[in-house]
């Protein structure tokens, strides 16, 4: 394949406008032309009409019957809603501008979209302000206008539309394109073909050519001066870009499509030419019928895998510019005021030939930035569910003053939302495959309307429709749905049927829309049903106008499905039922069996009313499921439901259309082959047509079936002349399977209606069929997609074009080879085993001749998985309770490492939560998510300390006997000091009870008592200070004995450090679990041993430490330790030094880590190493490093400009590889990149003077650069031929004149490779000196490293002249260029380099 880059024959303004395009980038420019306008946007129109609705409970809101800004204010809670249900009442599911009795409204709530035709600028203080969703051209509202003194200048403000959106395309003024900041230029249009693999276009000059298939066009196109000094006549085309894009557009069959992205009124021969990259898969000379590289140039792929190609103009010269704003206060606000909430264009104009006046201007917008449910991000968005649920929901422009984000049902929008997002294939008129999403929006709401009718409109683009459930509102889509109930005899009553008039039904939809591909104009497409305008003898045209959609394929399909609905759904069916009809909403599908009226008919709800008896009243619309689909045409089954003939008029079919047959190949399970015969066709489109009866003879018959045999048949053919066979009947195609090479099949087919009435068999369409191999090379598999949710799943649809054996899937195009082989199946599935994450996976179809097709592809990305958000802990006894952020969608399990002193494992676990059991220590913990192809990304290290003690909550008997005991002492100093004022100096006392013996001595002098109090369950002794009653509770010794406790207690005057108010206190106390001592000091005497953990790894009470008590060598801290003093902190964590601000820098186990306030990790170092390298050196470590360093490399000196290389085509590569714990080798390089190559200028003339036969003229030696493949030289040359001139001869006689010759010679490392004639100087006419000159390009293969001599040879020939005298002889070899297959070095530098350690860096890298 060559590639050439054409970048290097751009111009400078070229160059400019390839750096910036307006205000979208290229990016925002491929996504536009690729997913808003290429692809196909369908937008069906709502279908209620005016019928009234159920008056609680569940209604049907398509909102159409009245204005909500009249409604009660009081529309919150029950009151909001049975309020805002009657707004909504008189929903009809079918009543929409779609069918055949509405008369759509163009004064309001259906605007005409021809307003968009030619809109002008509007000046007005009071001018609506448009609200775009998805992308639209607007004109929008000048707001400030201001010209200088010498009105050359004129500033002003264009407001575009609401802001929030994601920005412009371009602006212009009077059809000019204006530009932004620096820019020269801006794309007019792109091109594309999406038909033809090898579809290229050339835009050179004025010629302008076209290839797709065997289709070429070349286009003379004109530039302005020329048209101005002509006086020929041109077509329209030739002189206008919007006459051109229609053109091109016209061309559809050959798959061209242009998609304008601005106007312009430059002519197109003025456009600038093409640019990209020609992509060949063939040689020049059978593309292009010509070799000439020159000629080849511009050239550039436009196929489905090239993607489009930008054809761009000049915009206006001279200082004219526009500046985009969004929301921002403009700079003479003091003037003009604000713009909140608006997007507006900031406008300097400079007046010139060009422009003048106070020119109009337009913009093309991509529009609101809306909040999507699913993704939670608020973006730009053409998805309708999305878009509708931000106009419900908006307070400024929609109906956010009565709906909130609480009245809607999120999961039915999320739902809705998907079902638009997902991606159908469809063959258009030109065969070929269109792919595009289901539903998109691109909408401008700019009229003064009541909302509740643009929220018509909006819905009216996909299909929508509204229910109230339960407070809140679903969206759903008109779609094929379940039957939700079976309505009988025996559940309703009451029924009537309204059926259409076939008078009223049209048969000739007139849609009107605007459309991009012709410069955002109206245009109509039409969809007819010929056979039904022939049986009814007229034409009823049925005209609707689509605000939101932009795509002529979504309107063609948009009206063939209304056109099919209103032909196949005639009857408007009412009755009225119980309880049943309870649990039913507008758009369930349910069944109705009645007095055999009809058996099973279903319908569609349009509308339930409960009446005040307690029944309930339904309508609906018949129903068929036959009519949804996304192709652009298709048959629909028509369905007997009664006998009746009220709504069904007699009348014989017509027969079916577009009959054709065609054969499958099959291979079967017992290994035998054979062909399926095929016969489909189309059936009238008729409500009351059900099915084709199909026949068919054939040559493949038994002796049994043929019979008899007549006198001249031909045996072979023989069953060709016997009676019709009944294949059976089908609404759309017959199959008969096991037929043989040779069999020959004919077919009739005709038309059945639900009565039984059949089409004429003299008229019945016949086809027939050879089955024969088919063995053309396969069509491209279309629809490939992918399911990675169980397995790695892809998916593609049948190819029927060729004897298909099987279909081969791949990772690359190496067809039949093992390598990159992910599997072959007969079957349009196939779950395969992948090992990238990101890919592109193949899928061929081979015939039985293994001829393959052209792939179809499909790039997948299944990105490692996230690292989970959180680790959260609880404690556990001995251990900790750890739960994981829950599993993401595709994530089946999880890994848990687990990092401590003693222990270090990984746990695969099925469960976002494990309960780890463990010593005490502090331990790491980390997570991984692991799916189908592995283990994702690692978490941070979370530290957990398993506890040597205790919860004092798990200690409940011993907390519990604590307050038991502390109860019975405080009662018995309360009891001694009662006592105290009944005893005398000195006095013993003993008392006794039945319940109690206590025994009281107390001293007046000492001031001190004692008293002994024994009871059946407990025993207590105190003695205490009897100065006064203070001192008594304050200060005294106390014993008490219990069943299942056992404290002594001491108390003092000062209890500070106890905690309680002025004492002091020293208990022990037991229970049956527990020992509990508290001391202000604890003084232990004897060896002690204590066990069970109590003190365990050297963990002791933070602060029962000092450093006067310290004497050690090593201090080993544990959490919860530290050493502290100023700013520092030693702790377990390592030293911390704090700053005044709050932040603090931490030398640690990771090296040297800064925080901030808040203690978000900035910034770590470990280990580090810096220096100098030259390119190709090795930096080899001293020692080795205990894990794989992370290197920089930045150049210091290196060389950029290279003589002969563009810039375009050059990189710097300065990085560090083979890094290793030893060391790694630095890249600091200037490199070519593949495919680019190099003019590099030589300028050596040689010459010489021929005067014999033969002569060599040195020239000049190249070495070729690293990975060259090409190598290309440039060379002028002259000759002067001399003849003698012998006029000192009587005669005159002139003699020695004869032709002379230069060859060009070219070795290759020693071996010549091209010997070829450049340059001659012919000697048929006599002269005496005579010059000859011309160039010459030469090009040949090579290999990098080859060393190139070039050298020409001189040649002379004898002529008629007598003979050669002389001549002299000159070459100069201009320059030489090459191209490379990969990349290649030209230049080497010096670099710096740094080397840190591998830790936990704070922060993330993604796409998003």
């Amino acid at each position: 394949m060559n590639t050439f880059d054409l970048t290097g024959l751009m111009t400078d303004k070229q160059k400019k406008l390839y750096k910036s395009r307006n205000a979208m980038s290229d990016g925002h420019l491929k996504y536009l032309y690729e997913h808003t306008i290429n692809h196909t946007d369908i937008f069906d129109l709502q279908r209620f009409g005016h019928h009234h609705g159920k008056s609680g409970g569940k209604i049907f809101a398509t909102i159409l019957g009245a204005v909500i800004g009249c409604a009660d204010p009081v529309l919150f809670g029950l009151a909001r809603t049975a309020n805002f249900a009657g707004a909504l009442m008189g929903a009809s599911l079918f009543g929409s501008i779609w069918s055949a009795t509405h008369n759509q409204n163009v004064d309001s709530g259906s605007p005409d979209v021809s307003r968009f035709d030619r809109a002008q600028e509007t000046m007005s203080s009071d001018g609506q302000i448009p609200i775009v969703y998805g992308t639209r051209q607007v004109t929008g509202n000048q707001t400030f206008h201001q010209t200088n003194a010498d009105a050359n200048t004129l500033h002003k403000h264009v407001v575009l539309c609401e802001g929030g959106i994601e920005g412009v395309v371009s602006v212009t003024a009077n059809d000019m394109i204006i530009p932004t900041g620096s820019q020269s230029g801006n794309t007019v249009f792109t091109i594309m073909n999406n038909k033809y693999q090898n579809a290229r276009v050339r835009k050179h000059g004025s010629d302008f050519e076209l290839w797709a298939g065997d289709h070429y066009h070349h286009i003379h196109l004109c530039t302005k001066s020329e048209v101005e000094k002509s006086n020929d006549t041109y077509w329209e085309y030739q002189v206008s870009v919007t006459s051109l894009i229609s053109y091109i557009n016209q061309l559809y069959s050959e798959g061209w499509q242009a998609f304008p992205c601005a106007a312009t009124n430059n002519y197109p021969g003025d456009l600038w030419d093409v640019e990209g990259n020609v992509y060949m898969d063939e040689p020049y000379g059978k593309v292009f019928g010509s070799s000439n590289s020159w000629q080849q140039q511009n050239h550039v792929s436009v196929d489905s895998n090239h993607g489009f190609v930008n054809f761009c103009a000049d915009t206006i010269r001279g200082g004219t510019n526009y500046t985009f704003h969004d929301g921002d206060t403009p700079s003479n606000y003091d003037t003009v005021g604000g713009y909140p909430a608006m997007a507006w264009l900031d406008m300097n104009f400079i007046v010139s030939s060009e422009l003048n006046g106070n020119p109009s201007v337009s913009a093309v917008v991509m529009g609101k930035k809306v909040y999507d449910i699913r993704t939670k991000k608020t973006e730009y968005s053409t998805n309708p569910a999305m878009c509708l649920r931000d106009f419900m929901l908006s307070e400024r422009y929609g109906l956010g003053r009565w709906i909130k984000a609480d009245d809607l049902d999120d999961d039915s929008w999320a739902k809705a939302a998907d079902y638009c997002d997902e991606e159908i294939s469809f063959l258009d008129a030109s065969g070929a495959i269109i792919k595009a999403k289901r539903f998109e929006l691109n909408m401008v709401i700019d009229q003064k309307n009541d909302a509740i009718e643009w929220l018509k409109e909006i819905l009216a683009n996909f299909q929508g429709y509204l229910t109230l459930t339960n407070g809140k509102f679903k969206l759903h889509i008109e779609q094929q749905s379940e039957i939700c109930y079976k309505f009988n005899d025996d559940n309703c009553f009451e029924l009537s049927v309204a059926p259409l008039s076939l008078t009223d039904t049209p048969n000739k939809y007139d849609v009107k829309i605007i459309d991009p591909r012709n410069n955002w104009s109206t245009v109509s497409c039409i969809v007819e049903d010929y056979a039904d305008q022939k049986e009814r003898q007229k034409i009823i045209t049925k005209e609707v106008n689509l605000n939101g959609t932009t795509s002529q394929y979504q309107a063609l399909r948009l009206a063939r499905f209304y056109r099919d609905q209103n032909l196949a759904c005639p009857l408007n069916i009412s009755f009225k039922t119980g309880m049943q009809g309870m649990h039913l909403e507008p758009g369930d599908v349910v069944t109705v069996s009645y007095h055999e009226v009809f058996t099973d008919l279903p319908i569609r709800i349009t509308d339930i009313k409960q009446n005040d008896d307690g029944n309930y009243e339904i309508s609906g619309r018949q129903y068929n499921d036959t009519i949804y689909g996304d192709a652009l045409g298709g048959g629909v089954h028509w369905y007997n439901y009664t006998d009746t003939t009220q709504t069904v008029e007699k009348r014989t079919p017509s027969n079916p259309t577009n009959i054709r047959a065609y054969t499958q190949y099959r291979r079967y399970e017992d290994g035998t082959t054979g062909y399926d015969v095929i016969c489909s066709y189309e059936l009238p489109q008729r409500y009351d047509v059900e099915t084709g009866l199909v026949y068919y003879k054939t040559n493949h018959m038994t002796g049994a079936q043929i019979g008899i045999f007549k006198e001249g048949e031909v045996v072979d053919s023989v069953g060709l002349s016997r009676e019709w066979i009944y294949a059976g009947d089908s609404p759309t195609k017959i199959v008969i399977p096991n037929a043989k090479v040779g069999d020959i099949y004919e077919f009739r087919v005709q038309s059945r209606t639900t009565d039984g009435l059949v089409s004429s068999e003299a008229s019945a369409p016949t086809t027939t069929i050879k089955v024969t191999a088919k063995e053309t090379v396969p069509s491209q598999p279309y629809n490939l997609t992918y399911n990675f949710t169980k397995a790695f799943t892809f998916m593609w649809s049948d190819v029927p074009d060729s004897d298909v054996m099987y279909y081969e899937i791949r990772k690359d195009t190496n067809v039949g080879s093992s390598v990159g082989l992910l599997g072959k199946t007969q079957s349009t599935s196939i779950d395969v085993n992948l090992m990238e994450r990101k890919g592109t996976v193949y899928v061929y179809s081979v015939n039985t001749l293994k001829k393959y097709s052209y792939p179809v592809k499909v790039t997948y990305n299944y990105p490692k998985p996230d690292a989970p958000s959180y680790i959260h802990f609880t404690e556990a006894l001995r251990g900790v309770n750890v739960l994981v952020a829950p599993f993401p969608v595709r994530v089946k399990s999880m890994r848990l490492y687990v990092e401590g002193s003693n222990v270090s494992k990984a746990l695969d676990l099925d469960n976002s939560s494990y309960t780890f059991y463990g010593e005490p220590d502090v331990y790491n913990f980390s997570a991984s998510y692991v799916d189908l192809m592995g283990e994702g990304y690692t978490s941070v290290k979370y530290a957990y300390t398993i506890k040597p003690e205790m919860n004092p909550e798990w200690l409940e008997d011993e907390a519990i006997s604590l307050k038991k005991v502390d109860k019975e002492i405080q009662d018995a100093v309360k009891d001694a000091q009662q006592a105290l004022p009944n005893l005398n100096e000195k006095v013993a006392e003993l008392t006794k009870t039945d319940d109690e013996i206590k025994a009281t001595v107390q001293n007046n002098v000492t001031k001190m008592s004692s008293q002994i109090k024994q009871n059946a369950d407990k025993i207590t002794s105190v003695v205490t200070n009897l100065s006064d009653t203070q001192k008594a509770s304050a200060a005294y010794s106390a014993i008490a004995q219990m069943v299942n406790a056992i404290q002594m207690r001491v108390t003092a005057d000062n209890l500070k450090e106890m905690g309680q108010s002025g004492q002091l206190m020293s208990y022990i106390n037991l229970t049956p679990t527990a020992v509990s001592i508290l001391s202000e000091l604890l003084h232990i005497t004897a060896d002690t041993l204590i066990d069970g953990n109590v003190i365990t790894n050297g963990m002791i009470k933070a602060g029962a430490i000092t450093a006067d008590k310290l004497a050690a060598s090593i201090i080993e801290l544990t959490a919860n330790q530290g050493i502290k003093g100023g700013g520092a902190t030693l702790d377990t964590n390592g030293l911390t030094v704090r700053g005044s601000d709050g932040s603090y820098v931490v030398h640690g186990s990771n090296g040297m880590e800064f925080h901030d306030g808040n203690g978000n990790t900035f910034a770590m170092v470990g280990a580090m190493i810096m220096g100098t390298v030259k390119d190709g050196q090795w930096v080899k470590f001293t020692k080795p490093w205990k894990t794989v360093p992370n290197v920089i490399v930045t150049p210091i000196s290196l060389q950029t400009a290279i003589p002969g290389y563009n810039s375009t085509n050059l990189y710097l590569d300065c990085r560090p590889q083979n890094v290793t714990v030893n060391g790694f080798q630095a890249v600091c390089r200037t490199v070519l990149k593949a495919g680019s190559g190099g003019l590099v200028p030589v300028n050596k003339t040689v010459t010489g003077h021929l005067e014999s036969y033969s002569m060599t003229i040195d020239g000049t030696e190249i070495t070729i650069p690293e990975k060259a493949t090409t190598f290309t030289i440039n060379t002028t040359w002259a000759i002067t031929n001399y003849g003698e001139d012998r006029t000192h001869h009587e005669d005159d006689y002139h003699a020695f004149l004869g032709p002379a010759y230069l060859n060009l010679k070219i070795d290759v490392n020693g071996t010549n490779k091209v010997n070829k004639r450049i340059g001659a100087a012919p000697a048929d006419d006599w002269y005496y000196e005579k010059t000859f000159s011309g160039g010459h390009s030469e090009t040949i293969t090579v290999s990098g490293g080859d060393k190139i001599k070039i050298y020409f040879v001189a040649t002379a020939e004898k002529g008629k002249w007598q003979d050669f005298n002389e001549a002299d002889v000159s070459a100069t070899i201009g320059n030489y260029s090459f191209n490379t297959t990969a990349d290649s070095p030209l230049a080497s530098g010096n670099a710096f380099f740094l080397c840190t350690d591998k830790h936990n860096s704070p922060y993330t890298i993604s796409n998003s």
